[in-house]
């Protein structure tokens, strides 16, 4: 019994990692927003990013076995792009750990307070979450591998329940509601569903996914699938249910379509949805935290000291809190981080296949770059804060990409 269940927990985990932000309220608040604004047209846009994320998630599952060799992401960048872009996927995954999981912990606590008990103070339940998952990070990072896959199997049911509910609930809004194309940016918006996807990566046997054919085979490419089934169920579930004005407006269009549902009784479901999704998303950012960073100290390129246990975590969760508490959780700014980080992590998928054409030509993989950076561009100059959207892109980058230019540069003077 106890084999079965760490064989099941084994093979749980990279589907669990890879989904945690996927499954987030941020993902869903996103994915009603996109429905709202074009009807049943968003499934045809979910439809064509999800097409798009196959291939990068077939790439991510081949690093382990480029060149021939056991390699990981670090290894790879190195190899195919250079020096200056070993340090992005990290302090992009370290930027969304912090501002990220900062919005999301706070909006679970207004959730919580709003659908549960009104005397709990907010900010109080967000810092209960984070001491949680501080505390399960304390407890070692096989304790964290198994609390990811409770938090996401507890999301997934949740969600599954109302849409078994909204298919078997005959609908209650017209079946016509095919919108136009509000603008060119919304085009690419669903792209931003599927961002996370490859903290699953770090937990992927780096011997089941092969070359070839065999790479569209695999945890990654099968959670992409299903997630995307997900997606498109709960998008029919709210077009069907909740008036679409009522999903694009509101920035809780998931919660809405759960009253729509079931009353009350679907508020506390997606109320524990709420909750489960927010531990899933910020365990699995700070695990992959962690987890990359031990990586790189591995390679030389980070300290050895930050593969102590509670180092990465300790600075995430401190970090974390000292935004909710100056303020920064309140402020109009956060959403704009939030989303030039996400629009960072994109850009970085499309430099990873462009990494895969550096070697052999693929037509499959430059379409992926071309879309997905053609979307980063379109959606930077999407928005009434597109300045300060574009300025907090550019600081991502650089965070990310200045200390591999000054590695690059040490590195020359030392062999010259």
């Amino acid at each position: 019994m106890g084999t079965n269940a760490n064989t099941f927990f084994t093979k749980a985990i990279p589907i669990a990692w890879a989904m945690g932000i996927m499954l987030s309220p941020d993902t869903l608040a996103l994915l009603g927003n996109i429905v709202g604004k074009t009807g049943w047209t968003g499934l045809c846009l979910i439809l064509g990013a999800m097409v798009v994320f196959f291939i990068h998630a077939a790439n991510y599952q081949t690093l382990n076995q480029t060149l021939n060799q056991k390699v990981g992401e670090t290894d790879f960048l190195m190899t195919r792009l250079g020096q200056f872009a070993v340090y992005l996927p990290w302090t992009i995954r370290s930027f969304a750990a912090i501002f990220l999981s900062t919005g999301i912990l706070v909006s679970s606590g207004f959730v919580f307070n709003e659908v549960f008990f009104h005397w709990f103070p907010n900010f109080g339940f967000a810092f209960l979450l984070l001491g949680i998952l501080l505390g399960i990070h304390f407890t070692g990072i096989p304790i964290g591998f198994k609390a990811q896959v409770i938090f996401v199997a507890l999301t997934l049911a949740g969600l599954l329940i109302l849409i078994l509910t909204g298919i078997f609930t005959p609908g209650t809004q017209a079946l016509s509601s095919w919108l136009p194309i509000p603008d060119r940016s919304i085009l690419f918006l669903a792209l931003v569903l599927w961002v996370g996807f490859d903290l699953g990566a770090f937990g992927l046997d780096q011997n089941t996914v092969g070359e070839g054919k065999n790479k569209m085979r695999g945890p990654l490419v099968w959670t992409i699938g299903g997630t995307g089934v997900l997606f498109l169920l709960w998008a029919m579930v709210s077009i069907q249910h909740v008036p679409l004005e009522k999903l694009a407006s509101t920035s809780l269009p998931h919660l809405k379509t759960a009253r729509y549902l079931l009353g009350d009784t679907g508020r506390w479901i997606m109320g524990g949805i709420i909750i489960f999704g927010t531990l899933g998303a910020v365990n699995g950012l700070f695990l992959a935290c962690r987890v990359n960073a031990g990586e790189m100290a591995g390679h030389g390129l980070l300290p050895q000291w930050i593969k102590k246990q509670g180092v990465v975590p300790i600075f995430l969760a401190l970090t974390t809190g000292l935004m909710m508490v100056t303020g920064m959780a309140g402020s109009y700014k956060l959403e704009i981080w939030i989303r030039a980080i996400l629009l960072a992590w994109l850009f970085s998928y499309g430099l990873i296949s462009l990494g895969f054409l550096t070697r052999k030509i693929s037509l499959t993989n430059l379409g992926a770059s071309i879309i997905t950076l053609t979307g980063v561009c379109f959606l930077l100059l999407s928005g009434e804060e597109r300045l300060l959207q574009l300025i907090y892109f550019s600081l991502t980058l650089g965070a990310g990409l200045l200390p591999g230019l000054i590695f690059t540069w040490k590195s020359s003077r030392q062999k010259g």
